[in-house]
Order: C-alpha cells, then sequence, then structure tokens
C-alpha cells in the first residue's frame, strides 16, 4: 500500500518537473564552486582552479590531481569546473 503510494507521488513529480521544465522554471542544482557563487570561498577557489586550468591549457604543465589537492576539491571537480569552461566556450 505504501510503496503504491509512494509510486504515485514520484509520477506527479516528474510530471510537474517536466512541466516546469517546458516553461523555463526549472534549471536544476546550480554548481557550488561558480563564478556567482553566494560563497565567497568557494567563488575564490573556483577562479583559482581557472586560472591553474588556463595556465595548464598555455603550456605549463600541471594535472589535474595537483590543482585538487593545491585547491583542496576533489579530482572530478576540477574536470567538471574545466568542462563547463569548455562549454562556454563553445557556445
Amino acid at each position: 500500500m505504501a510503496q503504491t503510494e509512494r509510486k504515485k507521488i514520484r509520477e506527479r513529480q516528474r510530471q510537474g518537473i517536466e512541466i516546469a521544465k517546458v516553461n523555463g522554471k526549472y534549471r536544476g542544482t546550480r554548481p557550488v564552486y561558480a563564478e556567482d557563487s553566494p560563497n565567497p570561498q568557494k567563488r575564490f577557489i573556483y577562479h583559482r582552479i581557472v586560472e591553474q586550468l588556463r595556465n595548464k591549457a598555455t603550456g605549463a604543465p600541471i594535472s589535474y590531481r595537483a590543482i585538487a589537492a593545491e585547491t583542496g576539491v576533489s579530482v572530478q571537480t576540477v574536470i567538471n569546473i574545466k568542462n563547463r569552461l569548455n562549454e562556454e566556450v563553445l557556445e
């Protein structure tokens, strides 16, 4: 009984999210490390990672792991920031 109620609730929630996406209201979760982050410390870390990624592109060899170790974030976070930067350049 409870399981079928949960399925109904999730179905209604999924429908609501689809409607919100069509209307442009649903944007999903914002990245924690971003240029417009409300947390100044995370915004600073983001800018430091971007600076190091740009230095990497210009020839100074530095690994994602080294950037992550210096800034205290995971390697996947560094890769996600790099991917978002590439998407912004392509747009």
